[in-house]
């Protein structure tokens, strides 16, 4: 897969911001294999990893209005995949809890 280019990958934020479909799709498929392998990392289970992909995602596109583009695209959306997968077992522990 092709490397964006620091305009491109602007571009791709700017229309995620406004919930274009088109750009969305971009950064889906530019990122989910490596939002993939950080939800793997944290589990085993490549269904829970799928189920926490699909979680940070949805958090990407209705957060990404947040994202500073001082910071590093990556790194920001590696940081929410790992929340996430944290939320999940965390949400898991207190429902056994119960």
């Amino acid at each position: 897969m092709k490397k964006y280019s620091e305009k491109e990958e602007r571009e791709i934020i700017a229309g995620c911001a406004i919930e274009s479909e088109k750009y969305q799709e971009l950064q889906y498929k530019w990122y989910y294999g490596y939002v993939m392998a950080v939800s793997l990392s944290y589990c085993a289970n490549r269904d829970v990893a799928q189920e926490i992909t699909h979680d940070s995602f949805m958090k990407i596109f209705s957060s990404i209005n947040k994202f500073d583009e001082k910071q590093i695209l990556k790194s920001w959306i590696r940081k929410i995949a790992v929340n996430m997968a944290i939320d999940y077992y965390r949400n898991l522990s207190s429902i056994n809890n119960i």
